[in-house]
């Protein structure tokens, strides 16, 4: 069994759309893929376009409850989130809830929230649950200006807290290609103190999620 935590260098920029890709790619690769969102925020009528993109991707059979067992109406961090529900967040559950998931599948991919400091309760961030169940770590980067600090102080909070950071993923959310999404990807490389493993270009499909997993792959296994 092998799960992996897929962070973000800020909020909006490809986390769902590089998890789904990998999933799909696992799925094809003739895995059994199960994905978990434990934190999810913004939900409309009891559901997150994110976690049924997750599942629809994995073609998991687990209950949607299973893949999130925090849904929270507000689009804010989870900790503030909950606070305004008047609902307490459970580290331990979460974790157990995800253990579960991991348990059942080969492969599981688990999507955090925001980034890897984003607060899950008043003490804990994405990064003590990762670290609670010992995730391995890929980093979904934007191509924009300021990639380079918010990308090398993701590696450097990840690395300072015991966790294993597996490489790093360009994503271009968007088509612009302006003069710092045309200079950053060479210096990321070089800069980011982590292997560049994919650079998912606006409109990527298949052929380059199962190059990503492979890439992935080969990380896991040493």
């Amino acid at each position: 069994m092998t799960a992996l935590l897929i962070t973000g260098t800020d909020t909006g920029i490809g986390k769902t759309f590089t998890a789904c890709g990998l999933a799909r790619a696992w799925r094809a690769a003739g895995r059994d893929v199960g994905v978990v969102k434990p934190f999810a925020s913004g939900s409309k009528r009891g559901r997150h376009e994110d976690v049924d993109a997750l599942i629809a991707a994995s073609g998991t059979r687990d209950a949607f409850g299973d893949v999130c067992p925090y849904l929270f109406r507000d689009p804010l961090a989870p900790s503030v989130a909950a606070k305004r529900e008047r609902r307490t967040v459970s580290m331990a559950k979460a974790a157990a809830a995800t253990r579960r998931v991991i348990a059942r599948h080969d492969v599981t991919v688990v999507e955090g929230a925001g980034g890897l400091l984003v607060p899950v309760t008043a003490r804990e961030t994405i990064a003590e649950f990762a670290k609670r169940l010992r995730l391995p770590v890929l980093i979904v980067a934007r191509p924009a200006l300021g990639t380079l600090n918010h990308t090398r102080l993701t590696v450097e909070a990840a690395r300072a807290r015991g966790l294993r950071v597996l490489g790093i993923v360009v994503s271009f959310a968007t088509p612009r290609r302006g003069l710092a999404e045309r200079t950053n990807l060479g210096v990321l490389a070089a800069h980011a103190g982590a292997p560049l493993l994919a650079v998912l270009r606006h409109g990527v499909g298949a052929r380059e999620f199962a190059a990503l997993r492979r890439a992935v792959d080969a990380r896991l296994a040493r």
